[in-house]
């Protein structure tokens, strides 16, 4: 508990807390180390 509502978060502080954020990252890493198409 940051003893802050959600308006009051910072961007990163709501992206550290954020399910999906979290998704995408570990997308964005899973992606970036797939091998390319040629």
């Amino acid at each position: 508990d940051l003893g802050k509502t959600m308006a009051e978060l910072s961007m990163d502080e709501k992206n550290r807390l954020s399910h999906r954020a979290r998704a995408v990252m570990n997308a964005k890493l899973i992606l970036k180390n797939l091998p390319t198409l040629t």
